[in-house]
Parts: C-alpha cells; sequence; structure tokens
C-alpha cells in the first residue's frame, strides 16, 4: 500500500513545504486568494503529484543535489522558465543545484515527477543523464526536439492518475514496477530525441540579468531600491533590466519591488508580533494605507486587518 498525502492550502509558505525537493522561495503574481492543491504519493525512488494553483506563482530557487524534478502542464498551459516560455511539447526540467525561475500562468493543472539521480543514472546511463542534465534548457525552451513527447505525457498524465486513485491497493511489487516503468518512459522519451548529446547551450543574457537583480533585492535587506540602483548593479541600462524582468517575471522591476514589500508586510502581519496593521505599514514606509490596504487586497483576496487577526 502506498501513502497519498493531500495538500489544499491558501498560503504560498505551505506551497514551498511541499516541495521538499526544492530549495526555492516563491510569490503570487496574480490577485485573488492564493489556494493550490497537491496529491502526492512516494516510492522508494521517486514521487509523483497532481498539482493545481489558482494564481500566477512565481517560483525562484534550484532543485537539491540528489534530485532532478519534471514538470508536464496538462492542459497545455505554457509555463514561462528563465525568461523563455514553454512551447506545448517542451518538458519542463529542473536539473540539481541549477537556479531556476519559473512562472506559473493562472489555473495551472499538471503533474510533477521528482527523481533521485542515483536512481535515474542506473536507469538512463551516466553519459545521458548528463546530457540531460546539461541541455536541460535546449529542452525546456524546445531547441532540444523530444520526438516521443505526446506519447510520454499521455503514458505519465495516465499512470500518476490512476496511481492516485488506487494507491490504498498497490502492493510493494507493484509500486516497484511503476517505479521502472516510470524511469523507462523517460528513458526512451530522451533517448528517442533529436542531438540531446550534441546541442550546444547558449547564454541566457535576461534571465542572468532578471537573476541578478533578484538576489540583489533579495540579499540586500533594504526596502528602498530604486531602479535605476538596480540596473547599475546588473551592468545593464534600466530598458535592459526592464526587458529582462518582463521576459523571465511578465512584470515590471517596479512591479517585482511592489509585490515583494506587499509579501514581507503579509509575513509580519502572520507573525503575531504586531498590535496593529499601522505598526507594520509604518515600518515599511507605507503613506497611504487606505490604497494600500486596496492593493493588498486585490493581490491577496483579504485586507491586511484580516491577516493580523488569523
Amino acid at each position: 500500500m502506498l501513502e497519498r498525502v493531500v495538500i489544499v492550502h491558501n498560503e504560498i509558505e505551505e506551497l514551498v513545504k511541499s516541495f521538499t525537493h526544492l530549495d526555492q522561495f516563491a510569490r503570487q503574481l496574480s490577485s485573488g486568494k492564493m489556494h493550490f492543491s497537491s496529491e502526492i504519493v512516494h516510492f522508494p525512488n521517486l514521487y509523483i503529484s497532481r498539482l493545481g494553483f489558482e494564481q500566477s506563482i512565481m517560483f525562484h530557487g534550484q532543485c537539491d543535489a540528489d534530485f532532478i524534478s519534471f514538470t508536464v502542464p496538462k492542459n497545455k498551459q505554457r509555463l514561462k522558465v528563465n525568461g523563455i516560455e514553454l512551447l506545448n511539447q517542451s518538458l519542463y526540467v529542473i536539473p540539481p543545484s541549477k537556479e531556476i525561475i519559473a512562472v506559473y500562468p493562472p489555473s495551472f493543472d499538471g503533474y510533477h515527477l521528482a527523481v533521485e539521480i542515483s536512481y535515474l543514472k542506473r536507469v538512463l546511463g551516466h553519459e545521458l543523464l548528463d546530457a540531460v542534465i546539461a541541455q536541460s534548457e535546449g529542452i525546456r525552451s524546445g531547441n532540444v526536439k523530444l520526438y516521443s513527447f505526446d506519447k510520454f505525457q499521455s503514458e505519465l498524465s495516465y499512470i500518476i492518475d490512476l496511481t492516485l486513485a488506487n494507491h490504498h491497493s498497490i502492493s510493494p511489487i507493484l509500486a516497484f514496477d511503476i517505479q521502472e516503468y516510470i524511469a523507462n518512459n523517460l528513458r526512451i522519451l530522451f533517448e528517442l530525441s533529436s542531438g540531446i548529446k550534441n546541442h550546444s547551450m547558449p547564454f541566457n543574457k535576461r534571465f542572468a540579468v532578471a537573476a541578478r537583480a533578484s538576489d540583489y533585492i533579495n540579499n540586500s535587506g533594504r526596502l528602498r531600491i530604486s531602479i535605476s540602483e538596480l540596473a547599475q548593479h546588473c551592468f545593464c541600462s534600466v530598458r535592459t533590466l526592464e526587458y529582462a524582468f518582463n521576459k523571465v517575471y511578465s512584470i515590471t522591476p517596479k512591479q517585482y519591488l511592489t509585490i515583494r514589500r506587499m509579501h514581507l508586510i503579509r509575513e509580519e502581519l502572520k507573525s503575531a508580533c504586531y498590535a496593529s496593521v499601522a505598526e507594520v505599514m509604518r515600518k515599511y514606509g507605507v503613506i497611504n494605507a487606505g490604497r494600500f490596504s486596496q492593493h493588498y487586497a486585490h493581490l491577496f483576496g483579504e485586507y491586511p486587518s484580516a491577516t493580523l487577526r488569523r
């Protein structure tokens, strides 16, 4: 019998915690009360899950060194990864220890697969696995053609849905067979790809600029950072910075800073360390409390006072 873990929540911190193999943070980008669902089943060397997000969410981080993971949208929804929009026949590969910025669209529905590196190396072989990791961006962008992707997508969704529905009756022997079936489907997918071992990996300048800017914002410990200062730190013009953010996050640098401040204020309100919303607003330099409350409610689906009371 396999255990199925069902997670339904409206706090983005809980969403981040549910991905135990990923070291990342997340930001809600579209308006509305946060809601997500996840059904997870663990096998000896991998785990599978079905994901659902109502809001657009940005993830920034990396996969643990011991795992490689894959995400497959169910209904041809296009993710944006490191500023590149995934095509309908692209696989979202998250290689180990590689920085990733991913923006999921609203109403996302799809499947996630996390596999131990040591196990997948036995199935794919050292050379093919190294090539998959090295060409992960080419796979995501569609430059590396996965000719049997439609079949892989269909087989993966079928086996995940079947496993989630019948987890209580799956024996250890059957669990081993399912795990082998999934891993071998990955092997066939990559073996039939076009030039996965020979394709060169281009430098993604806009992702590099956006990642550098994000690191500076989140590690500076400062609340107020000007766009010109941010561009100077990234060794680029303001226009290049804006192009990079639009490509990677689908928002402007100013919007990114505003959303970051709202998330920081939300975390403070939930900390139970403050007696009033006004106290937190003063700390973060909010001048127009009424306008801020409206923007806060538009993003999170509740007013700051409601967050403080919880």
